[in-house]
């Protein structure tokens, strides 16, 4: 088995048979399909159910209770057979021969843990966007720091496939949910062998309502995701000295969310609490406008 592609869901009965076909619509037969329910309270269950029946072998069904996007990746990791996992969120597409680029990409780069290529954001209104993935450097160091100051862009599970022994070492931080995806990206960065391709491989479904952009699980992931990623028994002790640039830009990305839900007050703390830690950051113009702004009107 070369794929296995774990699509955790909570409540995307009406979303996921587009995810489960665009797996099976891709060629080969070298490739499960398993679905961690995430606790669900839709008919999730009977959905997937048919597509069991149809696909014996192929498609998976596992439920949980409730305990977030992490828990299920990691329980999928746990039932999964593939050298490679590819995690596809319910809502998203792979896209036409994404499988036969990964193989492609297998083929000639073997000794690679982690690859990933671009993808297609698609947004509410019909817009799309496509995002290249960046080159990366030979230095793992390197590409770690890259990664947190967002110089590749954005990464995206469903463009991303990882050997299955990196979860031998690490997974997805369960007591977190949101971001969870930046810790273990940037761990991975630093401790495995990594590549990239521009060809989108993915469509990555953007909704205003997403986790991601749900204030109070921003709220909880904040602090914790950068005591996470800066694990002492994971970094060097010459890369923690970034560690508070990494939480400044954290608290930046709340400030941002706070300020476009007009709640000032804690937005105003919270970009003091950013400049307080790194003091450059004081330079980031889009931020500063929205700080001069929120401050005039508060007044």
């Amino acid at each position: 088995m070369l794929f296995s592609i774990i699509i955790p869901s909570y409540n995307y009965a009406s979303r996921i048979t587009f995810a489960i076909e665009s797996v099976l619509n891709q060629p080969g037969d070298d490739f499960e399909i398993i679905v961690v329910d995430d606790g669900s309270t839709d008919n999730t269950k009977d959905i997937v159910g048919r597509y069991c029946d149809l696909n014996k072998g192929v498609v998976k069904y596992f439920f949980q209770k409730n305990n977030g996007p992490s828990s299920a990746r990691n329980n999928g990791v746990k039932q999964s057979k593939g050298e490679y996992i590819l995690f596809l969120d319910a809502d998203d597409q792979l896209l036409e021969n994404a499988l036969n680029i990964f193989r492609n990409f297998i083929q000639k780069s073997p000794q690679t843990d982690f690859v990933f290529g671009g993808h297609i954001s698609v947004y509410d209104n019909g817009v799309t966007k496509i995002h290249k993935a960046p080159p990366l450097s030979n230095n793992n160091e390197k590409n770690f720091m890259d990664f947190l100051r967002k110089r590749f862009g954005s990464i995206s599970h469903g463009s991303v496939i990882m050997k299955r022994h990196i979860f031998d070492k690490l997974e997805y931080p369960c007591d977190i949910r949101n971001n969870e995806d930046i810790v273990i990206f940037s761990h991975i960065f630093l401790l495995y062998n990594c590549a990239s391709f521009k060809e989108p491989v993915a469509s990555i479904f953007k909704h205003k309502d997403s986790l991601r952009h749900n204030l109070e699980t921003v709220r909880v992931a904040g602090t914790k995701v950068t005591d996470i990623i800066f694990n002492p028994d994971i970094l060097p002790p010459h890369l923690m000295k970034m560690r508070d640039e990494f939480y400044s830009k954290r608290c930046l990305s709340q400030f941002r969310l706070l300020y476009l839900a007009n709640n000032y007050k804690e937005a105003k703390d919270m970009y003091h609490r950013a400049i307080s830690v790194y003091r450059r950051n004081i330079f980031k113009a889009s931020y500063l406008r929205k700080y001069l702004k929120m401050r005039m009107q508060m007044f």
